[in-house]
This record gives structure tokens, C-alpha cells and sequence, in this order.
């Protein structure tokens, strides 16, 4: 038996917001009307995405996008461990698959959430550095709307 799958519209103006809901099923079987109420279900809609712009360093030079630099490069940042905030890392998940293969960024995070960088930009390195607005950050620093960062992959083993 197949379970019943609802798809709920979410509208923007809904995101950080909590919202509580039910079914209620109706039908009519011979004459006689049955309805009954689900159990009632609250979610919590994550913030809406923010939008940043990324610029790559790899070894010393600026890296690229097939054939274009990647400097001031958009990039849609999703909430991905559903914190409420937005991170250099997520920032970086986003830049990965929407420019290169999410595999050419490779990290760990620790039960603390401090992340270390191991590949990054497609680059194998010991050294991944971040600013962001001009500040030195870690992949763990929060972002806001509107954020520049800046990242550098080291030659491999450099540290």
C-alpha cells in the first residue's frame, strides 16, 4: 500500500517561519460520510537562501571556470546542516556543485564544527585559506546576504 504524499506550496514570505498543520480525510462510502483528522504536524521552514559572490585563489593565481577567471563569481548558499545561519562552508558546497563537481571539495568537519579543508577548488591542499569582506574567517564563519569571500587553495602539503 502506497502511503498518501502531499506536496504544500512554500512561499517565500514563509521562511524562519514554524508552521503547524493537519488532513483531514473526507469520503463518502455507501451513502454514509467519513472523515477523520491526521495527527498534527508542525515543520520548520528554513531561512531563504542567501546570495554572496566568491572569488578563487589556487596556488598563487586566480582559478577559473572553464575558460573565465573565477572572480566575483554568484553563488546561491543554502542552509544545509539547518542551524538558522549560513557558512563559508555551505558557501563553498554551493560554489562546488553549481561550478565545478562537489567532489573537488573535500572537508571534515569536528564535533565542535571547526573544519579543516583538504580539497578545495579541485586542489588537494593543507592550507585553505578564507576571507571574508576582507577579514580573515574560518569555513565555519557565518555569512550574511551580500558577503564577499575570497578563498585560496596552497600547494599540496604546504602549510
Amino acid at each position: 500500500m502506497n502511503n498518501p504524499h502531499f506536496d504544500i506550496p512554500i512561499q517565500e514570505s514563509m521562511a524562519g517561519q514554524i508552521m503547524t498543520f493537519y488532513i483531514k480525510a473526507v469520503t463518502m462510502i455507501g451513502g454514509t460520510l467519513y472523515e477523520v483528522d491526521s495527527k498534527t504536524y508542525t515543520v520548520e521552514i528554513g531561512p531563504k537562501p542567501i546570495d554572496v559572490t566568491l572569488s578563487v585563489g589556487n596556488q598563487g593565481t586566480l582559478a577559473s571556470v572553464g575558460e573565465k577567471a573565477a572572480i566575483n563569481l554568484p553563488v546561491t548558499v543554502v542552509d544545509l546542516n539547518q542551524d538558522k545561519q549560513f557558512s563559508v562552508d555551505e558557501a563553498m558546497v554551493a560554489a562546488h556543485k553549481a561550478y565545478l563537481q562537489e567532489s573537488d571539495y573535500v572537508r571534515t568537519t569536528t564535533e565542535d564544527g571547526n573544519v579543516t579543508v583538504s580539497k578545495l577548488w579541485g586542489t588537494e591542499t593543507a592550507n585553505a585559506s578564507f576571507y571574508v569582506n576582507g577579514t580573515a574567517a574560518t569555513a565555519a564563519q557565518t555569512l550574511t546576504a551580500g558577503d564577499t569571500i575570497y578563498d585560496a587553495a596552497g600547494t599540496p602539503g604546504e602549510t
